[in-house]
């Protein structure tokens, strides 16, 4: 064992420069925060930015006219029709007839030619159209197996394709 510690340093020379610095940060960090609550207590404002006042562009719409408050100087915008929306009747006792049940199948790049055909076969089978619609780079196939619901029968083989 040596006769002194290795940092031993009975006067302090090594951390005089330091503990000065520290010091200082210390008051200095002091005094900006008693100013700080000093200017929270006494509730001043902060001065305004140098910064120019916007200009606002806003002005009051004009008032409807009579005539254009009865409609009649007023043009439909884009309707071929005087009627409202509201009274037009939507699939009046037919229902919709278009319909179409949608798979998600994943498959392999590799398999995608063989999968197409074996719906095809199943369409050719169940006597139904399938759209295909599918992103192949992942691998992810949607076919849509479209039928009629007014015929009798098909939303059941479509259901069974």
């Amino acid at each position: 064992m040596p006769d002194q510690q290795i940092f031993f340093d009975p006067e302090r020379k090594r951390w005089k420069r330091l503990r000065r610095i520290l010091d200082a940060i210390a008051v200095l960090s002091t005094l900006v925060v008693v100013g700080f609550i000093f200017n929270v207590v006494r509730n001043q404002q902060l001065p305004e930015l140098l910064l120019p006042n916007p200009k606002h562009n806003y002005r009051a719409l004009p008032e409807p006219t009579i005539l254009e408050r009865n409609g009649k100087n007023q043009r439909p915008a884009r309707r071929k029709t005087e009627r409202k929306p509201s009274d037009i009747p939507l699939n009046t006792g037919e229902g919709l007839r278009a319909a179409y049940y949608v798979q998600d199948g994943v498959i392999p790049r590799t398999r995608l030619s063989e999968v197409l055909r074996q719906i095809d076969a199943l369409a050719d089978e169940y006597r139904l159209r399938v759209a295909n619609v599918f992103h192949a780079g992942d691998g992810n196939l949607h076919p849509l197996v479209c039928y009629d619901s007014a015929v009798e029968g098909e939303a059941a083989r479509a259901e069974d394709a």
